[in-house]
């Protein structure tokens, strides 16, 4: 009996899905923390967070300054993780998270964690 070995394409397959699904998970996480970053607080700056809440926009510049690297799912399943961050000119929401006692990145993933672990769970299953 011969048994064909066909590795490359089956490894070549999963380093696929978990690109894939590495990227879903980026996009899941940036579009849920940016939605809690959303609370609008105009001039005059009334009505800022509390401690234990979510920043509130004020311009929406940290809002949209919520990213991911790196950018593309290939990318992603050779890395084997994705990071997760602001760009370098919204540092005052790591401040604020860290220092202040604002809700970020740390309670979006907390509360996203079983969404993203359905997602990475299902790729073995593919």
């Amino acid at each position: 009996m011969t048994v064909e070995w066909h590795g490359e394409e089956m490894e070549a397959d999963l380093k696929r899905r978990i690109g894939q699904a590495l990227a879903r998970c980026a996009v899941l996480f940036q579009t849920w923390h940016k939605q809690q970053l959303n609370k609008s607080n105009p001039a005059p700056y009334a009505d800022s967070s509390k401690p234990g809440e979510y920043p509130r926009a004020r311009t929406g510049f940290g809002r949209d300054a919520t990213t991911y690297d790196p950018q593309s799912p290939a990318q992603m399943a050779e890395q084997g993780f994705v990071l997760m961050g602001y760009l370098v000119n919204a540092w005052y929401l790591g401040y604020l998270e860290v220092f202040q006692n604002r809700l970020g990145l740390v309670r979006s993933m907390e509360d996203l964690k079983p969404k993203l672990q359905a997602i990475l769970d299902a790729v073995g299953k593919g």
